[in-house]
């Protein structure tokens, strides 16, 4: 289930043995509204990193920071694992 489908839905959330992404080292790469990409880095610490670029840049920074790397889409709360071909 899709973080925007459990916004909407009555499912009740389950307890998942994966590591949570709001605390484990991940990278996110999202598009902004000017057409440039964002991708932050991050950790049980917070914040560890930040960069701005094309889509290519950021999820290539991004990959070299991170085994986890995700992409935030145009829908709100829509993120999505990127994919090797990505």
């Amino acid at each position: 289930m899709r973080y925007r489908d459990y916004l909407t839905s009555d499912k009740v959330a389950q307890p998942s043995d994966g590591p949570d992404v709001a605390i484990a080292d991940s990278a996110v790469v999202a598009e902004l509204g000017d057409g440039s990409f964002h991708a932050v880095w991050q950790g049980r610490a917070g914040l560890l990193g930040e960069f701005d670029g094309t889509r290519e840049e950021a999820v290539a920074w991004a990959r070299r920071r991170s085994k986890r790397c995700f992409l935030c889409t145009r829908a709100p709360g829509d993120l999505m694992p990127l994919e090797a071909g990505d």
